[in-house]
């Protein structure tokens, strides 16, 4: 009888660790199970404030292409307060010579953008008597970029320190990866020049510009008969100028309304083998937010004032002092902060 009792209390200790280990495992085993729960809630609440802050952020910024990027650079509603207005010189080159010369001014509080073009045959000598074709403002950036920036300084009164040279090439390169742009050419276009390797042969009308035609445009003057722009548009470098400053406001129209973000660094890849600057773009970058949603249906643009003269036998733009001191106080002394 003993033996069968021991028999039974053998037994029955025997049982209980066997419950406690069971209880045990079923313990761990709900608290594995319970872990990736708790994981998935932290990240879905980590999910929820960033979200939440991007909204805050978003409705600070716009709920705009420019807003999107300012959010990412971490802008807020006072970021656009602290930025000053930036003056660049814009210069489009081809063979050494610029046949684009442009100031263009922003100021973000103020949401404006001016441009100005200067004739390439702007007179840079002092007498006009023994005037010469080297005498032309476009002979001076192949002296150096410097050379230009004191030289338009002089002209106008600006204190300008930044100068972006873009090739033409460059302007190719953008017009093909946005798959052309529209434009409406304003006369029919037919020069040729075979030291420059120059062929312009254009319709008018509206129509899908490739690279090569949009460049085309920009660089045309006046035809091989001598024609130009009708004297209402303004004729040779005045018109060729107006139509520069018009396509460039429609390349960038068009550009933002292409997918901008998905190809952003294609475009800033070819600005950056395509451009000569002393702009340090890592202060510029806190504009671009701005720029993007500047309405350039508001750009305001001119010319240098002067008018044309032939001065010793050559053609040139005599820069009027007086219309140029009320144009730049008017146009971008006023954008100062």
């Amino acid at each position: 009888m003993n033996e069968i009792k021991n028999k039974q209390k053998v037994s029955h200790t025997k049982k209980h660790p066997q419950k406690r280990n069971n209880t045990k495992h079923k313990a761990t085993t709900k608290t594995k199970k319970s872990k990736p729960k708790k994981v998935l809630i932290i990240i879905a609440f980590i999910f929820v404030i960033l979200t939440t802050i991007f909204i805050i952020k978003m409705n600070q910024n716009g709920w705009t292409y420019g807003g999107l990027i300012a959010t990412f650079l971490g802008h807020n509603s006072d970021t656009v307060n602290h930025l000053d207005t930036v003056y660049i010189v814009v210069t489009g080159e081809s063979q050494n010579l610029t046949d684009t010369i442009m100031i263009c001014a922003f100021n973000p509080k103020q949401s404006k953008l001016t441009m100005m073009s200067i004739p390439r045959d702007m007179y840079t000598g002092q007498n006009k008597n023994k005037a010469a074709a080297s005498d032309k403002i476009n002979t001076l950036y192949s002296k150096s970029p410097e050379t230009l920036v004191k030289k338009i300084n002089s002209i106008t009164g600006l204190d300008l320190k930044y100068y972006i040279n873009v090739d033409t090439k460059g302007l190719r390169e953008l017009v093909d990866a946005i798959d052309g742009i529209y434009y409406d050419v304003p006369i029919d276009m037919n020069y040729d020049d075979d030291t420059q390797n120059l062929h312009i042969h254009l319709k008018a009308g509206y129509q899908l510009l490739d690279g090569n035609k949009a460049e085309q445009l920009v660089r045309f003057r006046h035809n091989n008969d001598g024609t130009s722009y009708p004297a209402s548009y303004g004729d040779n470098d005045i018109g060729r100028m107006k139509t520069q400053r018009e396509f460039l406001k429609e390349l960038l129209k068009q550009i933002k309304n292409k997918h901008l973000i998905l190809n952003l660094s294609k475009y800033v890849k070819i600005a950056r083998n395509n451009t000569e600057t002393n702009v340090n773009f890592d202060e510029m970058i806190d504009y671009i937010p701005y720029l993007l949603d500047f309405n350039l249906e508001e750009l305001d643009s001119t010319t240098l004032p002067g008018q044309p003269e032939k001065c010793n036998g050559v053609w040139l733009y005599i820069p009027n002092k007086s219309e140029i001191e009320s144009v730049v106080n008017e146009k971008f002394l006023s954008l100062k902060n």
